[in-house]
């Protein structure tokens, strides 16, 4: 386990965003609901996760929040919750 700001930096050090790996991943919402009035998100903004898959393996499992207009809330990044990167599997404290 690593703090939640290591995490992050992995993550964008690692570029999902841009990979070509997108195409064979298999991609499932596993969380969707409106966002906790403690998230101080704008109303009617949702919280959702979402899980990576390749050949059965979660590489990737990420929280975002999506305001009404669709666009990302809080910070307006990805918050992964666990990465793997180079077969080592990292995850939040």
């Amino acid at each position: 386990m690593i703090s939640p700001w290591e995490l992050r930096k992995k993550f964008r050090e690692n570029e999902w965003r841009h990979s070509d790996q997108w195409d064979r991943l298999d991609i499932k919402c596993t969380y969707d609901r409106q966002a906790n009035p403690n998230s101080k998100q704008a109303p009617g903004t949702r919280s959702k996760m979402f899980r990576f898959r390749t050949d059965g393996v979660t590489v990737l499992t990420i929280h975002f929040f999506v305001k009404p207009d669709f666009s990302l809330g809080a910070s307006g990044k990805f918050d992964p919750k666990y990465l793997v990167v180079n077969g080592v599997g990292y995850s939040a404290l």
